[in-house]
């Protein structure tokens, strides 16, 4: 990490109480490099400046650092919903050829390593895989490494860390059992044919990103993308609107079921 960075981090945690340090650096720093580049500003001195002096895009920030970072089983108590109430369904349906899942916009693959820690969880022995996939094709490179900084472990408890995971210096490592479920391919949401015929589908903190229509025509393309029964797995602010009309039905916040 830069020192003009490491700076700016320091004023950003005073600023906002947004502790940019909990991530990689390489990481956090390449992310906001983008940021600059958006604002057309020279240094990290003349953006902190802006964050300053301009409460919206202030706001703006601290959304965009905290939707665009991952981290383990992000919104713990949807993600203990899907392990109680609907993977155990998905399993059984599934049947001997496992479970397929898909983490669409994996980001750097906290994600989808949750996924698979829960099918290894409740059945070790099925033939259970997760696609991932998104358009950050740096991002993909370091999901595959499968070691992420204590910043993205906050949601793990230490049963779940102790058994998922081993240290690898000051970073954790996900085990062989869970990274081998996992798939790692770039894939655009808005240009790419979409796979199919999945039991569940998790698209988190994504469609947020886009305009009602494309969030609209991506919703459709992860509809399909569904078997018959399976599960859309949403963020905790994203919403299907008229989810009849796509073949979906509400369960609970965050959980739609493809009906045909």
């Amino acid at each position: 990490m830069s020192a003009d960075f490491a700076t700016f981090c320091e004023e950003i945690h005073r600023l906002t109480g947004l502790d940019l340090c909990r991530y990689r650096p390489e990481q956090i720093e390449r992310r906001m490099g983008a940021m600059l580049a958006r604002y057309q500003v020279a240094g990290w001195d003349e953006y902190l400046r802006l964050l300053q002096e301009d409460p919206a895009r202030r706001e703006e920030f601290v959304e965009w650092v905290t939707i665009g970072m991952s981290e383990f089983f992000r919104n713990p108590d949807r993600f203990q919903e899907l392990r109680e109430v609907y993977l155990p369904a998905l399993i059984r349906a599934a049947g001997p050829g496992g479970v397929r899942a898909w983490s669409a916009g994996c980001a750097d693959g906290p994600e989808p390593y949750s996924l698979a820690i829960l099918l290894e969880e409740l059945d070790a022995a099925g033939f259970h895989r997760v696609l991932a996939t998104d358009v950050d094709r740096q991002g993909l490179r370091a999901a595959e490494a499968g070691i992420f900084a204590e910043g993205a472990m906050h949601q793990v408890d230490r049963e779940t860390r102790d058994r998922y995971f081993r240290p690898r210096g000051e970073n954790w490592e996900v085990v062989p059992a869970v990274r081998r479920r996992v798939t790692f391919r770039y894939h655009d949401l808005l240009s790419a044919v979409y796979p199919q015929g999945f039991h569940l589908v998790a698209c988190r903190n994504v469609l947020i990103y886009f305009e009602d229509a494309t969030k609209r025509a991506v919703l459709e393309q992860l509809a399909h993308a569904l078997a018959p029964g399976g599960i859309l797995f949403l963020g905790a602010t994203e919403m299907v609107r008229d989810p009849d009309s796509l073949g979906l039905r509400y369960l609970s916040p965050c959980f739609y079921r493809k009906e045909n």
